[in-house]
């Protein structure tokens, strides 16, 4: 089971910012997301996702386009559209439940940063986030990593 962990920002700039940092470190292959994504809050109220897709839906989009290029064109779309959704279907990221519960905690103008979290050298995970400033509001780590991440983020 991955680690799940919702980090509170003043904005959605600075959550995306976070999150191309951490997409660096995972590159260079220091971390790996079974699922990410941003949900901010607009001044009036309403919550924007900028979900990205994760690796399930990126893995079946792969396969689907390298089985869908052996039929053409319309093939090639055709399994595009059929790998993501079989990958889609099949992955394993952020619990609905755990996005609900910071959602209804989110405030107008702020923005969260979802993490599922498969594998993780921690310092690099702690240096990734150490030039933002955020706020863990939920995950299911220890207390003390939890400590560790508000720490590195002040």
């Amino acid at each position: 089971m991955a680690d799940a962990i919702a980090i509170l920002f003043d904005d959605d700039e600075e959550a995306m910012l976070a999150l191309r940092g951490l997409r660096e470190i995972e590159r260079a292959g220091q971390v790996s997301f079974s699922d990410t994504a941003v949900i901010a809050r607009d001044a009036e109220g309403r919550l924007h996702v900028k979900n990205e897709l994760d690796s399930s839906t990126e893995t079946g989009m792969t396969v689907g386009a390298v089985v869908g290029a052996l039929f053409g064109p319309l093939g090639l779309i055709a399994g595009l559209v059929g790998g993501a959704a079989i990958g889609s279907r099949t992955g394993n990221g952020v619990d609905d439940d755990f996005v609900e519960e910071v959602e209804r905690q989110l405030e107008p103008d702020k923005s969260a940063l979802f993490l599922a979290i498969k594998d993780a050298n921690a310092d690099a995970l702690v240096g990734a986030l150490n030039p933002y400033h955020g706020r863990v509001i939920r995950s299911t780590l220890t207390p003390e990593a939890e400590e560790v991440l508000n720490l590195a983020m002040r």
